[in-house]
């Protein structure tokens, strides 16, 4: 469970990116991510965060909403690579891939503009 929204990010990042180098899915994480994660509104931190935090979804406001859409928008890499979940050709794989990059790069951008502002 994430304390704040730069817990979420972190552990949203360390998903990602796994997913993103993989290929694989949520439940392939390694076994002490996936723990953290596994009992989640979603299995995302992002989610979870706001539901903890009496904000509802609060898909509003998502990090995660991306040129307008939210991920269970039509045409958001989300849904895109929830479509893909049992994918097994290897071009299939290579846009999951691609398409957790795009979330992964998302949740990185935030991060760094975040940490920007601080200082």
């Amino acid at each position: 469970m994430a304390q704040t929204l730069m817990e979420a990010v972190e552990l949203s990042i360390e998903v990602w990116s796994f997913l993103t180098e993989t290929g694989k899915n949520k439940e392939d994480l390694p076994v002490e991510t996936y723990d953290k994660i596994r009992f989640m509104s979603g299995r995302c931190p992002l989610c979870e965060y706001r539901l903890e935090n009496s904000q509802g979804h609060g898909c509003g406001s998502c990090i995660l909403r991306i040129n307008g859409l939210f991920c269970g928008e039509q045409g958001h890499p989300f849904k895109m690579w929830k479509a893909l979940h049992d994918a097994e050709q290897e071009s299939d794989i290579k846009l999951k891939k691609e398409l957790a990059g795009k979330i992964a790069s998302r949740l990185k951008c935030w991060r760094q503009e975040r940490t920007e502002r601080r200082y």
